[in-house]
């Protein structure tokens, strides 16, 4: 994710914490994610389309859900970047090292355009 060591260690510490990680078996606590994705991501991490611009297509747009989410160009959702290849309305990434990630990642790029269809679909 492009991320330092310390933000990972910090992020995973947040995790535990909040029971998403178990800490004595690291292991993902499955029904707490699930609960997270369906009734918190929309709080922690709220997205709103802005402006036109030149990104990477995510949530619906993106290649691993737009051949099972039909909508129109209207509202095209990408993240900004000047090595996209799509036209769209930005939406900010969950980090701002994702847009790159998602271009070297095709599994990572698929996880994080369904959590970016998660946050715009409220």
């Amino acid at each position: 994710m492009g991320l330092s060591q310390a933000e990972v260690c910090k992020a995973l510490g947040r995790c535990v914490t909040s029971g998403l990680l178990d800490g004595d078996t690291r292991r993902v606590c499955r029904p707490a994610l699930l609960e997270f994705l369906e009734h918190g991501l929309e709080y922690v991490f709220p997205a709103k389309l802005g402006e036109p611009t030149r990104g990477i297509p995510t949530a619906w747009a993106a290649p691993a859900l737009s051949k099972l989410i039909v909508s129109g160009d209207n509202e095209r959702p990408v993240w900004a970047s000047p090595s996209g290849t799509a036209r769209g309305n930005a939406v900010a990434p969950l980090c701002r090292t994702v847009p790159e990630v998602a271009r070297r990642d095709a599994q990572l790029y698929a996880a994080l355009a369904y959590v970016g269809a998660l946050r715009l679909s409220v």
